[in-house]
């Protein structure tokens, strides 16, 4: 079962790093800050981001080079974060299902690994491909949904932010 936003800043308060995180939702803003939080954390800020940060387009990306990022061990730092937004486990046959599988299954212990979801829906609760992925990125890390706020929470978020900028 997916974490709520609350459950999620908590986790990362507390100053955790799952080897896996999964973020998707109807709030595509919400996935990005996330994303862009926990890679900011696993990446470490340290002088060799550049080659601590790799971020690919799931889309456009071949997904060897997702597993070679992965397995490739962090320069000069204890982890490296490999982030993928749009990665679409619904589509490609049978063959590239396992070896996304396999991958989640076996991260090394060096690597973070981030997928978020902006403009590809992840249909968990649709697809069996999306169902199998989610319940073995549950399995080895985080999943976090962002469904559509309501007006109410809308306005409290942005009275909240007004409020800190003020």
């Amino acid at each position: 079962m997916p974490i709520t936003e609350s459950e999620l800043k908590k986790h990362l308060k507390e100053g955790k790093l799952s080897p896996l995180y999964f973020l998707y939702g109807e709030e595509s803003y919400l996935t990005s800050h996330y994303a862009s939080l926990i890679a900011e954390k696993a990446a470490g800020g340290s002088d060799f981001d550049e080659f601590n940060l790799q971020k690919f387009d799931g889309q456009d990306s071949d997904f060897r080079a997702i597993e070679e990022a992965v397995e490739a061990l962090p320069l000069m730092a204890d982890r490296k974060c490999v982030v993928v937004r749009d990665w679409d486990a619904a589509a490609g046959g049978q063959a590239g299902q396992e070896r996304l599988l396999a991958l989640i299954a076996d991260l090394p212990d060096t690597c973070t690994l981030i997928f978020w979801q902006d403009s590809v829906p992840a249909e968990v609760k649709k697809n069996a491909k999306w169902k199998a992925f989610a319940a073995a990125a549950e399995k080895q890390g985080v999943v976090a949904a962002f469904p559509r706020k309501s007006a109410a929470d809308i306005v409290r978020l942005l009275v909240t932010g007004a409020g800190r900028r003020w």
